[in-house]
């Protein structure tokens, strides 16, 4: 690899770090959204739990359990894309860094 196409590598090195400082922000953002449904779906799942058993599989017991799953998928969904994006960019900058080596 010639010296121009190294130092054109080192510039999208730059800025792919500069973005992953974006993408850890974001990550970071990401994670108190959901602690904060985490606490929400722990304080449906304690009214669940506190309810009568007759109440539980009524209307009351199958909504609360709906937004209990619901929320227990946007948590996952978060998770998903923490990990997508921390693993995308640490990896495009060593692939970046192999190439210019």
């Amino acid at each position: 690899m010639n010296n121009e196409r190294r130092k054109q590598l080192a510039a999208l090195i730059e800025k792919a770090t500069s973005l992953q400082g974006v993408a850890s922000d974001l990550e970071s953002q990401a994670t108190e959204l959901k602690d904060e449904i985490e606490s929400i779906k722990d304080e449906e799942q304690e009214y669940l739990d506190n309810m009568p058993e007759s109440l539980q599989s009524g209307e009351k017991g199958e909504a609360a359990t709906a937004a209990i799953d619901e929320m227990d998928a946007a948590i996952s969904s978060i998770d998903d894309f923490c990990t997508v994006l921390g693993d995308s960019f640490t990896e495009a900058i060593g692939s970046l860094e192999n190439a210019a080596a």
